[in-house]
């Protein structure tokens, strides 16, 4: 796909972000219907998420039709053939927006294959009614409307307890850290809203953002714009003894890159932002084991070892059958 065809997705990202952000503004505030997609009441799903879902999904079916479309809200999966895949998140920080907390927004991604190609997100801004759109393409570098944005030269923070960060609002039990960070880790808040650290990273407001464990749909825009924007994004991810944080490149799979059904299923820590900031933090902090962890990792090993076919299968399917002996 040239530059001319990832533009045109980009812009129609921003409109389409934008548009689904003022059906989100429109009901903000006002009584929703509530439904929840878990028994104990958690991941609540409102008319707003299905709005802001319906509406993306007919403006990207209009101008891009021969593009997949894959959303938190809908289980479908991509289909093989597509020249791209849309990632969206109609709403990030749903809790938030029940709550009449304007920290949350829309999430636009676009991948060719497994590459990020284009993003998109929608926040709500003081003295904007119509909020803002922070945007990017592979190449294209990131920008908040037309103005450009830059992490380049922020690459010496040196006050590291100043240092402004989020973190999901259970990370004590989520991280281990070494001392030195612990020492200096900053002014650590849990916001609530994956798209708004993201894009509040992107501008330099946070130095740093961490996630445990976040969705493709909640970061795929985030991550291009935080790295055109020069900032630091690394992943960490995969079974023993090949976890570590290292730079993210695209969505590669556990068991090698993702098919586009994969991708509903990707999963991995963060962490994202300021260049020396984000290193800073990375040398210092890991996942703690726990055994559900492992026993997960585990069970995913065991499984693709037995969908493996054996040599010996391999060879008795690619030999003609027996014939009649004469």
């Amino acid at each position: 796909m040239d530059d001319t065809e990832i533009q045109r997705i980009e812009q129609a990202a921003v409109e389409i972000a934008m548009g689904a952000g003022a059906i989100l503004l429109e009901r903000f505030r006002k009584p929703l219907d509530i439904q929840y997609k878990q028994q104990n009441r958690r991941s609540p799903v409102t008319e707003a998420d299905r709005a802001a879902d319906t509406y993306i999904r007919e403006q990207v079916a209009a101008r891009f039709p021969s593009h997949s479309i894959l959303s938190e809200e809908e289980e479908d999966s991509p289909a093989d053939e597509a020249p791209a895949v849309w990632i969206i998140d109609p709403l990030d920080g749903t809790t938030n927006f029940l709550h009449g907390l304007p920290a949350f927004g829309v999430c636009i991604g676009v991948v060719e294959g497994d590459r990020l190609i284009a993003g998109a997100i929608f926040t709500p801004a003081i003295g904007l009614a119509r909020g803002e759109v922070y945007h990017a393409r592979v190449g294209g570098g990131a920008y908040l409307g037309n103005e450009r944005l830059t992490l380049d030269g922020d690459t010496v923070v040196p006050q590291r307890d100043r240092l402004m960060a989020t973190m999901p609002s259970h990370f004590a039990h989520m991280f281990k850290y070494h001392p030195r960070l612990w020492m200096n880790i900053g002014d650590v808040r849990a916001i609530g809203s994956v798209a708004y650290e993201m894009a509040m990273a992107a501008r330099g407001v946070l130095d740093y953002v961490v996630f445990s464990g976040p969705r493709i749909w909640d970061v795929a825009a985030g991550i291009l714009i935080i790295q055109e924007a020069g900032g630091e994004v690394l992943v960490r991810q995969g079974p023993r003894p090949n976890r570590r944080w290292r730079p993210f490149e695209r969505f590669e799979g556990h068991e090698g890159p993702p098919t586009p059904q994969a991708l509903r299923r990707w999963h991995g820590a963060l962490i994202l932002g300021r260049n020396e900031a984000s290193r800073f933090v990375a040398d210092g902090l890991g996942i703690r084991r726990n055994r559900l962890r492992r026993w997960y990792w585990r069970s995913r090993r065991w499984l693709a070892q037995r969908r493996q076919p054996t040599k010996q299968a391999l060879a008795a399917e690619s030999d003609p059958p027996p014939g009649p002996q004469t």
